[in-house]
């Protein structure tokens, strides 16, 4: 039977893979001379170090919101160049110039952010990805204002329904797919219909999982959510470090179901141990275990999306402190930051990959309804709960900057977090009006 489903797990994997490798669609727009990208509303390559940018708007535009504040080139590393900007009405447009030549082959942003129209009306962000080549000729380039999620002429909302659509069967082929896993996996350890009792570890080159007689099914479940989190640790951090050695080095990570309510585990307490050789014990009760089946920090029960999600959360903590220890430079320990900032980020990973946003959502508009929840002042920021309110800081800066940014700021050689966290996303007023602008957009 086992060789028999072999050939259906193929056809599937190679329809889904089909399906999986189209990116979801893209919300730029560019004119002619440039390609759009699915981050940036134009993205140009091989301009001018001393390109002059006139953007072009419909609508007359505040001239108190034009400004170098809300007016910038930065270039990849977040340092801010130094431009003049300068606004005319007459013709509705905004003219951006370098004060001096950008560096030659360098990669560069200009954002235009906070800038609202004469009747008070916001416009969102703008942000345009270009690089420079050699020349230094006096050219100016001209675009039409065109925010993240712009349209043209309905194109992308077409392509969003398709996008969607096609979302929706992938989502059915991974489901498909997934339970020919489980059956596989069953008749790979000895239950394809067997006995219960028979309590012998499952195995593979990333984990171990322990667990009492009578939690086969338990175990099987977290097996398949050690695999998600595997798959997702490889997907966040496989650019920045060696994940696979950080997972199975020096032994495979050890999980260990308990029966009974523990020190290291029980109603919502898991422990994830750091041991002497440099491997990882994880410490849980088995869902089967608990004796109270309520609440989570959102309310709701201790079901299969819960322990997906925080298997996924507690995994992924490993490659997180490796990847920062293991840097050549700068800032090197995961608990130096704020708690908000260190066990949101976690739970960002388990929401995000365990597939659990009703639970963020809710999360969001606690906050929402309650703005003291998450406070900000030239110090820094205060999170009421590192773990929930963590989740929304977390979110937004995933959300609103982009991974590629805070893994830039993961891998900072600034010798500090708050140095880094700053350089990369601003100093704390920037960030409490674009988090004010994003939540208030949720």
């Amino acid at each position: 039977m086992f060789k028999r489903l072999l050939p259906i797990l193929t056809a599937f994997t190679l329809v889904f893979a089909t399906v999986t490798s189209l990116n979801p669609v893209s919300t730029a727009v560019a004119k002619e001379n440039s390609s759009s990208t699915s981050d940036y509303s134009y993205d140009f390559s091989n301009l001018s170090t001393r390109t002059t940018w006139k953007v072009l708007f419909d609508k007359d535009i505040d001239k108190s919101t034009v400004n170098t504040n809300n007016i910038t080139i930065t270039n990849k590393d977040g340092t801010t160049q130094s431009v003049t900007v300068t606004y005319n009405s007459s013709k509705k447009y905004i003219q951006v110039k370098p004060k001096t030549s950008l560096t030659k082959k360098g990669e560069f942003f200009l954002t235009l952010n906070s800038l609202k129209d004469n009747s008070g009306e916001s416009h969102g962000t703008m942000i345009v990805h270009f690089t420079t080549g050699t020349s230094s000729s006096t050219k100016t380039q001209e675009i039409n204002f065109v925010t993240e999620g712009g349209n043209v002429g309905g194109e992308i909302d077409q392509l969003r329904a398709e996008n969607k659509k096609l979302l929706e069967e992938n989502k059915k082929l991974k489901e498909a797919i997934e339970r020919l896993k489980e059956r596989i996996h069953e008749l790979e350890n000895g239950n394809g219909g067997g006995s219960d009792q028979d309590n012998a570890p499952l195995k593979n080159e990333y984990f171990t999982v322990e667990y009492p007689k009578g939690y086969k099914k338990d175990a099987d479940a977290m097996y398949r959510y050690l695999e998600l989190a595997m798959k997702s640790s490889k997907e966040e951090f496989g650019k920045l470090g060696n994940v696979e050695q950080w997972l199975k080095e020096p032994k495979p990570v050890q999980v260990i179901l308990y029966d009974k309510p523990t020190d290291l585990a029980d109603v919502g307490l898991w422990s994830l141990w750091g041991n002497n050789d440099g491997s990882f014990t994880l410490h849980l009760l088995a869902k089967d275990a608990h004796r109270s089946n309520c609440c989570t920090n959102t309310g709701k029960t201790f079901d299969d999306t819960y322990f997906r999600t925080t298997t996924v959360h507690e995994i992924m903590t490993i490659p997180l402190r490796k990847v920062i220890r293991e840097k050549s430079q700068g800032w090197n320990d995961i608990y130096v930051a704020p708690d908000w900032f260190t066990q949101g980020i976690e739970e960002y990973f388990g929401f995000h990959y365990g597939n659990d946003m009703d639970s963020v959502n809710i999360l969001i508009n606690n906050v929402k309804k309650d703005k003291s929840r998450i406070t900000f002042s030239s110090k820094g920021i205060s999170a009421r709960d590192a773990y929930a309110d963590g989740t929304v800081l977390s979110f937004f800066l995933y959300e609103r900057y982009g991974e590629n940014r805070v893994h830039k700021m993961l891998m900072s050689s600034e010798s500090t977090w708050e140095k880094a966290f700053n350089k990369e996303f601003g100093s704390y007023s920037d960030i409490e009006r674009e988090f004010n602008n994003w939540i208030s957009k949720r």
